[in-house]
């Protein structure tokens, strides 16, 4: 979903949410929706069920060997699309009889392995983590466009390609994250406020190779442009508590145990670290808080976890009832709260210990711009010495 525009102070203790051992009612009441969206959704949705039915009896009625046929292969980077959604593939498989299977590798490995194979790829639908691959992805023409009534009607104009190539299916949104024993909240304000001098030793952020640190770059060049960003960019570094180390769970314990005071993270790690067993997590959400930036201006940075059909796909109408399965309320429940994301499907609620920490502003971004203001981010991240 996009987050509702209004800022709500964080709650003084982030402990997460215990999971539950059923999955919650997590879809909006028809009340809280305006008569537009409901009608939105249920023509998305009746469009939706129909295919399905429809899919279905094909199915009892086609032999044996076209059902072993009907499968639907993904290429992603996210190694949580392999383990922590295999009940979700389970529920699909079960509904509609299209079986799933997970080829996972880096995305640029499987960006060459794409254009290697060409009309012989294996791969019906390309998931990205980020924005970053999206446009990378959307660049080298390895989408085919998705002629889809309830996924235009679902996901909103500015999280999907406007050429149908590919849809956002999640959100995390990059924020602050404070120690509550050297920082209060009333000293925070945005992104570029972090490169003050009296925030030096104090920052804590990870490599400017990670995905989710390039859009954030990406996003302050298309909002202050290349001077200012470079300016920017050079005194955050200056204000490094250490070199960039570690991944984004990594930047979270530091802040926790007052190697840095201010760390930027997106919310899907901070949710994540939160609900952690492990003994290095114990206790972090007492020792930390989490502050939405740029609320008074364009709002938060938020990135996209979204898929579209590979071009060549073999199995490219299964590939689409499986995209619209991600996007209808059942799918948008389980992926959103499994991954820690909140729904690009504004009849779902976001994961309990999301909505915990309030509702905010998000910044609204052309993903189509990613294409053009990467490569300049990531110059301006290497002349800052933002390794």
């Amino acid at each position: 979903m996009t987050p509702t525009p209004t800022h709500t102070p964080s709650p003084p203790n982030l402990a997460a949410s215990p999971k539950p051992t059923t999955r919650p009612n997590r879809i909006k009441q028809p009340k809280q929706m305006t008569r537009m969206w409901v009608g939105a959704c249920l023509v998305g949705m009746g469009i939706a069920m129909a295919a399905l039915s429809a899919q279905a009896e094909e199915m009892t009625a086609a032999p044996s060997d076209i059902l072993a046929e009907r499968e639907v292969t993904i290429y992603t980077s996210s190694p949580e699309l392999g383990t922590d959604t295999a009940k979700i593939w389970q529920d699909f498989t079960q509904k509609t009889g299209i079986k799933i299977n997970i080829v996972n590798g880096e995305f640029d490995q499987l960006r060459q392995r794409l254009r290697k194979t060409g009309q012989m790829s294996a791969a019906d639908l390309l998931v990205a983590e980020s924005a970053e691959q999206l446009s990378e992805a959307a660049r080298e023409n390895l989408f085919q466009p998705t002629a889809s009534t309830p996924l235009n009607a679902i996901v909103p104009a500015h999280l999907r390609s406007a050429k149908g190539l590919w849809y956002g299916l999640g959100e995390r949104a990059y924020v602050m994250v404070y120690n509550q024993n050297t920082v209060e909240s009333r000293h925070l304000s945005s992104y570029e406020a972090l490169s003050d001098p009296k925030f030096k030793g104090r920052i804590l952020v990870g490599s400017a190779t990670n995905s989710s640190v390039l859009a954030l770059i990406t996003s302050v060049l298309a909002a202050d442009g290349p001077s200012k960003t470079e300016k920017w960019a050079s005194g955050l570094v200056r204000n490094f508590a250490r070199p960039p180390l570690g991944d984004d769970a990594e930047q979270i314990r530091a802040v926790a145990n007052g190697i840095g005071d201010v760390a930027l993270v997106p919310t899907d790690a901070l949710a994540k670290a939160l609900a952690s067993d492990a003994p290095e997590d114990k206790d972090i959400g007492s020792k930390i808080g989490v502050f939405f930036p740029n609320q008074k201006d364009r709002g938060t940075q938020v990135n996209l976890l979204g898929a579209g059909i590979a071009r060549f796909a073999p199995h490219r109408a299964e590939a689409q009832i499986l995209l619209e399965y991600l996007a209808n309320l059942e799918g948008q429940s389980d992926l959103t709260e499994t991954l820690w994301l909140y729904p690009v499907n504004n009849a779902v609620l976001p994961p309990l210990t999301l909505q915990n920490w309030g509702k905010f502003k998000a910044a609204t971004l052309k993903l189509d711009a990613y294409s053009l203001n990467m490569t300049l981010a990531a110059r301006i991240a290497d002349k800052a010495g933002w390794r």
